[in-house]
């Protein structure tokens, strides 16, 4: 799920009209200055030490002088690596984005200017990305956005949830991404599976949520990975103590039985 800079910066408007992009630079770039005014960008901007437009393009007065023949910093024809270096040369720090050159996203070799647009020409957003959060995830997660269409589904296209909620598009320690250990993220929501149960159903302690359910979206009722229960209890448990006809439908759901599957506190059989 894509790159983010979570990080709400509290700006007083006067701030942003009193930062100054360099004469030099506004002569040309009238647009561009006009923009990044909106943005916490902006606190780069207008003397006192700071790095103005220089902070991301580098120096080189021979490029206002010849018109913009010679080139400045436009990170245009570097790769990813180089793009990511130069953004993390200020974002590396807490609370932006100390892991992201270890993430998935970074090596699968995605850099920060796929999602955000430092400039703010296309986005809205305080965090500078450039469409919605799920919408920007979906354009590489093409995958996803298809299971998240089926019958049962996280509630994500109805907006009840976004894929932040669950994954860490910076980069986490955790396989995918993932805000929280094992199945820390799922019990977030659903903490009345989490227990501690008197009876634990081992499966859920030793092996986690995504033995028997999906994360995104399936067709099977409760996300599960089998369209019949029966069938997805039956590859732990072959062998039942008592003789069921499993022709029949009563049969064909364990859970109408053992309807506390996660775990009880009443019953070794998950009865109640």
């Amino acid at each position: 799920m894509i790159a983010w800079i979570l990080v709400l910066v509290v700006i007083a408007p006067g701030a942003l009209l009193a930062a100054e992009v360099p004469a030099a630079c506004e002569s040309c770039h009238p647009f561009e200055q006009e923009q990044i005014a909106a943005t916490a960008h902006a606190r780069l901007l207008g003397g006192d030490g700071r790095p103005g437009c220089q902070g991301c393009h580098g120096e080189n007065p021979e490029h206002g002088i010849s018109d913009g023949k010679t080139p400045i910093f436009a990170f245009k024809g570097l790769t990813s690596r180089e793009i990511n270096e130069r953004c993390l040369a200020c974002h590396a720090e807490k609370p932006a984005v100390p892991g992201f050159q270890r993430s998935e996203h970074a090596q699968g070799g995605l850099n920060c200017l796929q999602c955000h647009h430092p400039h703010l020409y296309k986005s809205k957003s305080a965090i500078l990305i450039t469409a919605q959060p799920v919408e920007l995830c979906q354009s590489c997660h093409v995958e996803v956005k298809a299971q998240f269409r089926l019958d049962e589904h996280h509630r994500v296209p109805e907006g009840a949830l976004t894929c932040m909620d669950c994954h860490e598009p910076h980069g986490s320690m955790n396989q995918h991404q993932l805000k929280g250990a094992g199945d820390s993220v799922c019990f977030k929501c659903h903490m009345e599976k989490r227990g501690p149960f008197l009876f634990e159903h081992a499966v859920v302690r030793a092996e986690g949520c995504m033995t028997c359910h999906v994360p995104h979206g399936s067709a099977n009722r409760h996300l599960l990975k089998q369209q019949e229960v029966r069938l997805l209890c039956l590859s732990c448990h072959p062998v039942h103590p008592q003789f069921i006809n499993q022709a029949t439908t009563r049969f064909q759901d364990c859970t109408r039985c053992h309807v506390k599957i996660h775990g009880s506190n009443f019953s070794p059989r998950f009865f109640e």
